[in-house]
């Protein structure tokens, strides 16, 4: 299935658009105007397929929460490494169970000052094989890290190649008790 949209600057709540299109091979997003848009939570949950979403202007999103939710057949995402989530207060679960994803665009360069959840980020990531090096992170308005690596705690990513850097850093503000 194919699908054009048109969205225009009045769009601001995306969230659950594409909820279990399990059918859909392409959308052309040309014609988005995303510049408005706060919400994006659950946009491709259970999706098996995602066009080029890199263009997409993300500088009003707050939430982002489990976007990725489910896609469970993604080997890789478009690049989402210029996305600009400033104001982004919540990314939680947002890679949750994407179980056949190998890697992940360059997300050392987002600008996460302002996020306050990544509980679950990487939950289930089991096939995830590298991390690009977050240890640079603004983390200081981190409230909630719940399960954030937990597949490398279980030894569940056993291909994963994960710098101490990016553990330590989160660590020294949340010591295990």
């Amino acid at each position: 299935m194919e699908i054009e949209l048109k969205i225009n600057d009045k769009i601001i709540d995306v969230s659950y658009m594409f909820e279990s299109c399990t059918s859909l091979i392409y959308f052309s997003n040309n014609n988005w105007d995303t510049n408005n848009v706060n919400n994006m939570s659950y946009i491709f949950k259970d999706c098996l397929n995602i066009s080029d979403i890199s263009k997409w202007k993300t500088s009003k999103v707050i939430n982002m929460d489990n976007i990725f939710y489910n896609c469970s057949s993604l080997l890789k995402l478009p690049d989402i490494s210029k996305w600009d989530i400033d104001r982004v207060q919540s990314m939680k679960s947002m890679f949750y169970n994407c179980i056949s994803l190998l890697k992940l665009p360059d997300i050392s360069i987002w600008n996460t000052s302002k996020v306050s959840n990544i509980g679950y980020m990487f939950f289930d990531c089991i096939s995830l094989e590298y991390i690009s090096d977050i240890s640079k992170w603004n983390i200081e308005n981190l409230e909630d890290i719940e399960s954030l690596f937990i597949c490398i705690i279980y030894s569940r990513c056993r291909k994963m190649e994960i710098s101490i850097k990016h553990l330590s850093i989160i660590f020294l503000l949340f010591p295990l008790r």
